[in-house]
C-alpha cells in the first residue's frame, strides 16, 4: 500500500483487533505481495485474512529481505 495509516484503519474495519506486527517498504511489493498471497493460500482464512504461525511470519521476513525491503 502506499499509505500505512489508511490500510490499516481500513484492515481494522473488517476486525477492530487487527495488529501490527512489522512493515516494510521497497520497490515491486505488488509482485512480493502475489507470490506471498500464492505461497500462503492454505493459510488463507477470509480475503486479505491469514491465520499464521511463526514459521510463516520467518518465511515473509526471509522474501521482503530478498526482495531488497526496509523496516518501516
Amino acid at each position: 500500500t502506499r499509505n500505512l495509516k489508511s490500510r490499516l484503519s481500513s484492515l481494522r474495519t473488517g476486525s477492530p483487533s487487527v495488529q501490527l506486527v512489522k512493515a516494510y517498504e521497497c520497490a515491486g511489493y505488488h509482485e512480493i505481495e502475489r507470490a506471498l498471497h500464492r505461497a500462503l493460500s492454505g493459510k488463507r482464512v477470509a480475503g486479505e485474512w491469514f491465520e499464521l504461525c511463526r514459521e510463516n511470519l520467518g518465511h515473509i521476513e526471509s522474501q521482503m529481505m530478498a526482495a531488497g525491503a526496509t523496516n518501516v
